[in-house]
Formats: structure tokens, sequence, C-alpha cells
């Protein structure tokens, strides 16, 4: 009956790292990595739309994310904002990578095992079981769909979070934390779309750079800048999913948007004056609009300069809904930081035991915070593990 000394559950961005460091560690540390999925990284393979935003310059920690890349042999550019990708912009190519490395440092990746439970079993002097130079007696027993145990000395949880269920991300990693004693704060998915009242059907596919308030019964609480889209039932965008962290009241309808098309141009009304002027009521806002909002506000206005000038600075959304797992980029929620030490990623309740990536509550921003916080997290629980070996 083989003993790792180490195996990690799930082989996506923070398993791939732990178990990467783990053998940059120390190279004697023999480790395995069980994946639910038929192949790993499959979140990795389809972040940033394939392009995979890697990191990102104001990430605290970026340097030592872009220091072990370096080491797996990722070449890596900034795209100008701070957003960094790999330099061909292809994140399979990251996956291949990571897999090559494993593989090289002769690491196994068990796929199609999608892990049920994990247990602590004590050590018995009768069953040949050595200790581990820390003098650690108890080992993990993990048992798969499919039948099989395996027995570990360490193990890293990195299953991921719910968001992207077809990516293999479903939850399993709560299950197993809660099942061992930790705490498990309430899951919400996030880096969403919004699922509004309004019906915006007839402006799908509508694209704009404006500036997005969110409110909380009529107060705002955050805002943000960039492109925004709307969709058949609501609108999505960056700037939109940002806006869906702060949404952590309930219910949900009590948050609105009020989206400006034009931020910065304080002289809206005037601007608009000019060019009724210029181009009559029916062109004034041609070139200012695509074509389907020009004529949704127009239509809501009937024309009027000052009902316009409200309108495009102030377009009202009521939230109805938030898009759901499958929609979401990431999970807010997950095991409690409090449970967890942040220089090692060791559970504080169990000993050997190390969660990274999202199984943890955190979520961050879009633009890279998300995949550096699982690169940071597998790399501080990778190196932990093989340490007193």
């Amino acid at each position: 009956m083989k003993i790792y000394d180490g195996i990690i559950i799930g082989a996506g961005a923070a398993g791939m790292a732990a178990a990467i460091t783990a053998k940059q560690e120390n190279p004697n540390f023999d480790l395995a990595i069980l994946e639910k999925m038929d192949r790993p990284g499959l979140k990795v393979a389809a972040a940033g739309n394939g392009r995979c935003n890697i990191t990102n310059k104001n990430c605290p920690d970026y340097l030592s994310t872009l220091k072990f890349l370096q080491s797996v042999g990722i070449m890596t550019r900034d795209d100008g904002n701070g957003w960094i990708y790999p330099y061909n912009e292809e994140a399979k190519s990251v996956v291949a990578a990571l897999v090559e490395k494993i593989r090289s440092q002769g690491s196994e990746i068990f796929c199609g095992n999608r892990v049920k439970s994990v247990e602590i079993i004590e050590n018995h002097r009768d069953s040949g079981w050595r200790h581990n130079k820390a003098g650690d007696s108890a080992v993990f027993q993990i048992d798969t769909d499919n039948g099989t145990k395996y027995f570990a000395r360490r193990v890293v949880l990195s299953t991921g979070g719910k968001s992207g269920p077809k990516l293999g991300t479903t939850g399993d990693g709560f299950v197993i934390a809660r099942n061992l004693g930790h705490t498990v704060n309430t899951l919400v998915p996030s880096l969403t779309t919004v699922e509004t009242y309004e019906d915006t059907a007839y402006i799908a596919g509508v694209r704009a750079k404006a500036s997005v308030t969110l409110l909380f019964k009529g107060i705002p609480v955050a805002a943000e800048e960039g492109e925004i889209q709307f969709t058949e039932d609501g609108i999505s965008g960056i700037c939109i999913y940002n806006l869906t962290r702060y949404m952590t009241g309930l219910p949900l309808e009590s948050y609105s948007l009020e989206v400006d098309f034009f931020p910065g141009i304080w002289n809206i009304e005037e601007v608009i004056e000019e060019r009724e002027a210029l181009m009559g009521r029916n062109a004034l806002l041609l070139t200012m609009l695509k074509k389907p909002l020009r004529k949704l506000i127009m239509d809501q206005t009937g024309g009027d300069v000052k009902e316009i000038t409200k309108l495009i600075k102030k377009f009202p959304l009521k939230v109805k809904n938030l898009g759901g797992w499958r929609k979401a980029q990431v999970t807010r929620g997950g095991v409690d930081l409090h449970e967890i030490s942040h220089d090692t990623m060791e559970s504080t309740l169990i000993k050997n035991l190390f969660i990274v990536g999202e199984v943890l509550d955190y979520d961050g921003p879009c633009g890279g915070f998300n995949l550096n916080h699982a690169w940071q997290t597998g790399i501080k629980a990778g190196r932990a593990m093989a340490e007193n070996f």
C-alpha cells in the first residue's frame, strides 16, 4: 500500500503550482495529483477568453508569480495597463508548460479521479508506515468515485470553486473541507453578468464605453468604467463583473445601476443642443451612440434635449438577479481565511492539510488577480508541504 509524501487534489492553477514548487523545494518529495476531469487545467485553458490574463502588476506579490512562471519556462508580456499575459496570449500553452514541468519532475497526474472523501487515519507500528522527519504519525486516506484509495502524509485541497461547472469546478472541495471541520462561508457567483427588470433584448449585443455606478437602495456603493455589453436579459462587461463583487446585501432587488455613456463630459446638454442646431432633432445622436441604443433613447425621450441628457448620463437598470455559476468567473465565499495560515496555507485545524485557490474565501477583481491568488497560494502550500522531508 503506497503512501505518498503528498497528494494534491485538483490540477488547476493552484494545484499545479503547488506540485511544481514542492518538487523544486525537494526533488525527492513523492507526490501525485488527482484530477476529476479527463485532463488537467481546463479552467486555466479557458481563462481570459483563451488568452489567459496570468497576473497583474497591481498584485503586491506579482513579481513572485512571474519568477515562478519563468522557472516553468512561461514567457509573459504586459499589455501596457498592468495586465500580464503569456507572450503568445494562448492559455492552452500555459497549461501545456505546467503539465510538461510536472511530468519532467517525476510527479504523477491521475485524471478521471474524482475525490469523494478525505479521512485522517492514525499510523500503527505494525503497519510498516514510516514517520516523516517531522514525526507526523497520521496519514490521509483519499477515496475516489472509481473505488481507488490513495494515502498521503500531506494533502493539498485545490479543487476550485463552483464557477464554470462545465470545466469541473462544481464545489467538491467545499464539501470535503466542511466534512473535515472547516467553516465554509456562503457561496455566491461573482464576476458575472447582471439580469435586469428592464427589457434589453432590443439592444442585445450593443457595446459601449461607459461608467457604471452601483446603488443600494438608491445610495451609491461603487463605480467602474469600461466597456459594457447589453444582453438578452441584462448587461455584461468587465466593469459589470467587478460591480457584482459589491452585491453582498439582500435582496438583490435593492440594487440598481446607472450607466453614464459619456463619462467625463459634464456639459453634455450643451453638446446635445449644439448638435440639434447643426443636425436637427432626428440626427442629433448620430455618431454618439449605436443605432439600437440611439433609437431606444429617442423613443423614451421623444427627442427632448433635457430628457436625453438625463438618460444618457444616468441610464437606469434595476437588478433582478446575477448570472449563475455557469456565467460566473469566480466564487465568492469558501473556506474561512481565519482557519488558514497565511504564510503556508496550512489548515490551523488539521495538521498537514493545505487549502489553496478558489476553495478559499477570496475573490478579486477582473484582470489577473484571481489567477495570481491561485499561483501564490499554490506556491506557498507547495513550499511548506515539502519541508522536513
